[in-house]
C-alpha cells in the first residue's frame, strides 16, 4: 500500500483494479494472479495505490506422486 493522500471524512472513494500478471510456478501447480488498485477522491485526486498476490493452489491429480 503506498498512501498518497489521507480521506477526510465524508469522501467519496473510487477505487478502480486491474490484473496485471497472471504467472505459474512448481509445473503450474501454483497460480499466481496480481491485481493493483487505484484508490480516488471525488476530485480525481490520488489517494492511494494498493497491490495484491492471489495464490492458487491446484491439486495434484489422482494417481500422480
Amino acid at each position: 500500500v503506498q498512501t498518497c493522500a489521507l480521506p477526510i471524512s465524508g469522501d467519496r472513494l473510487t477505487i478502480r483494479s486491474r490484473i496485471t500478471d497472471i504467472y505459474a510456478k512448481k509445473g503450474g501447480m501454483l497460480e499466481f494472479i496480481v491485481r493493483e488498485s487505484a484508490v480516488t477522491d471525488g476530485g480525481g485526486r490520488n489517494m492511494a495505490d494498493l497491490r495484491e498476490v492471489l495464490v492458487l493452489r491446484h491439486p495434484q491429480p489422482q494417481g500422480d506422486a
